[in-house]
């Protein structure tokens, strides 16, 4: 069983843990990411799994030293969005130029996402990662087994389940 000592323990790199890590090694914090799949590698094509990143995100992983590492084929700004309601008897529609705004958001691919924002995190100092990793997770530790993972709160209850 491997220890992994930090003042915070992120289980799960999908883009949310991933950048929170990122985020919070560069203030300071000693960060512990884990996770059950295989670190992620940048793919060789754009997929149809995207995600829209609004401006606000898209400076957020700037800041994280993230954005750059995303190759422009792999994420297309967007200046105007149609959503239609279930039964096609209501729309609402967002446009940048009536925003004020040069682009609503970006539809980025969300495995270059995922890709790009492990690359930043193994550069990252502070930061340390156990990829193909199963957790069991308590304030102050993280011990890795072939156990169950085990999510938990900051005051060791039990915020998830075991698998």
């Amino acid at each position: 069983m491997k220890e992994h000592p930090a003042d915070i323990h992120v289980v799960g790199a999908g883009f949310v843990g991933l950048s929170f890590a990122v985020a919070a090694a560069r203030d300071g914090f000693r960060v512990a990411l884990l996770d059950q799949k295989p670190a992620p590698r940048v793919p060789d094509s754009p997929s149809a799994n995207v995600i829209a990143v609004n401006p606000a995100s898209a400076d957020f992983l700037a800041e994280i030293d993230v954005w750059h590492r995303i190759r422009s084929d792999f994420r297309a700004p967007y200046q105007r969005m149609v959503v239609l309601d279930g039964t096609g008897t209501g729309a609402i529609e967002f446009d940048a130029e009536e925003a004020g705004l040069p682009v609503l958001g970006h539809i980025v691919d969300q495995r270059m996402l995922i890709a790009a924002l492990a690359e930043a995190a193994a550069e990252t100092p502070g930061l340390t990662m156990a990829w193909e990793t199963e957790a069991t997770v308590s304030p102050g530790r993280c011990h890795c087994s072939s156990e169950p993972m085990v999510h938990t709160a900051g005051f060791g209850k039990a915020w998830g389940s075991a698998r």
